[in-house]
């Protein structure tokens, strides 16, 4: 936008909402005083260097929160925006700004200000109590998303291989937005059939998962205008990722109470399967906005389909005798997280020389005490990667080993 136009006012100074000023300040009490509690215990307790260490991350959290409470602040001033954070301040002038981004994250939005000749960017959190001059100074700048969007519309009306007239080329469009809503609901449905089918629809439907990342390549590199993977919500294009994700979490459900004797010997297929699973992405061109947390998330659901379709065939497909074994329980605990986790350490039996940990389920959990007798079958594996699990002894194949 040209100077004469540009909108110029006085200072305006904006603060964060009072809501999440009041909540910050009561989080950072919070955190500050747990941590004030934990390293007193610590102190006092043998291991206190190790017991000390949690007691500094609260600190640097309830700090943090107190800072954004006090020192949140969002100013215009002429043609100059400021933006002053916990403990960063960032300023740009109008003339330096190319553009704006809205940023979509799990914990909600905040807009983005890219500067002109890579100069990096400014981001503005969602949490300022902002008014009408505020938007009327950010309308000058030039809504990046939109420009994208337009300019990929504008291509496809221009591309004669997707229809003769532009109308017909928007309406292949909207049918790849059609095949995308399809693909993702067959792939949630083979991702049920997969666990809680008969036998024989369980292998058919895995299998057909398994290809999920052949299907999103081929449609991608055949039409990279219309399907996207990870796509901007701006983007017009059809949303692929969906597929993916139903591959990546259909085998985890299956896998309860399967255990590798080894992940080191599993792991050149894992990582093979996993690159497998993230080449749909690169086919496409993985945009570059949040590319760091992007890149994050195919690795680790690339790393989970790796891991998990490389257990599910080698525990499914296995049909070899197992070797039966009895061991002790050495120790269990409960671990809290995002869900609650039942472990047990074993004592020392076939393959392990020390003791080894394993997931249970709470009813096996519950029912067994430190020093009892537990019952494990060893499998070969169908891909010769041998695996193991918890079992009732009274329906483990006699005789049993014992270490």
């Amino acid at each position: 936008m040209q100077p004469d136009t540009q909108i110029v006012m006085g200072r305006r100074e904006y603060a964060a909402k009072t809501w999440k000023r009041a909540l910050w300040l009561i989080l950072g009490a919070f955190l500050l005083g747990a941590s004030f509690l934990m390293g007193a215990s610590g102190a006092f307790s043998a291991g206190h260097t190790a017991a000390l260490i949690p007691a500094l991350f609260f600190v640097g959290g309830g700090l943090w929160s107190i800072a954004s409470a006090l020192r949140s602040r969002l100013a215009i001033d002429g043609t100059r925006i400021e933006v002053q954070t916990a403990f960063r301040d960032r300023t740009a002038e109008l003339g330096e700004i190319a553009g704006y981004r809205t940023v979509q994250t799990r914990n909600g939005s905040y807009t983005e200000l890219q500067l002109k000749n890579g100069a990096g960017t400014v981001s503005i959190p969602n949490d300022f109590d902002v008014d009408g001059d505020y938007q009327r100074w950010m309308a000058q700048i030039p809504n990046l998303d939109e420009k994208d969007r337009e300019e990929l519309l504008e291509e496809i009306q221009k591309r004669e291989d997707l229809g003769a007239t532009p109308e017909e080329r928007l309406g292949a469009l909207a049918t790849a937005k059609t095949i995308g809503i399809f693909a993702t609901v067959v792939a949630v449905v083979l991702a049920i059939a997969s666990n809680f089918g008969p036998t024989f629809f369980q292998v058919l439907a895995g299998a057909l998962l398994a290809l999920a990342p052949v299907f999103v390549f081929v449609m991608i590199k055949r039409s990279p205008l219309l399907y996207a993977v990870l796509k901007r919500k701006k983007d017009p294009r059809a949303e692929l990722m969906f597929v993916l994700m139903a591959a990546s979490f259909a085998y985890l459900f299956s896998l309860t109470g399967v255990h590798l004797v080894s992940l080191q010997s599993a792991a050149p297929l894992i990582l093979a399967l996993a690159c497998f699973y993230c080449a749909p992405a690169l086919a496409g061109g993985l945009d570059k906005t949040q590319l760091f947390g992007k890149a994050i998330a195919l690795v680790f659901l690339g790393g989970m389909y790796g891991f998990s379709l490389t257990v599910a065939v080698d525990a499914r497909l296995d049909q070899a005798q197992a070797t039966p074994y009895r061991t002790t329980v050495a120790s269990k605990y409960v671990s809290h997280g995002r869900s609650t986790s039942y472990i047990f350490y074993l004592a020392p039996w076939g393959p392990f020389d020390g003791t080894n940990r394993v997931g249970v389920s709470s009813k096996t959990y519950y029912a067994t005490e430190v020093g009892d007798t537990v019952c494990v079958d060893l499998h070969p594996g169908a891909l010769h990667l041998a695996w193991f699990d918890v079992v009732n002894c009274w329906s483990q194949s006699p005789p049993a080993t014992v270490p």
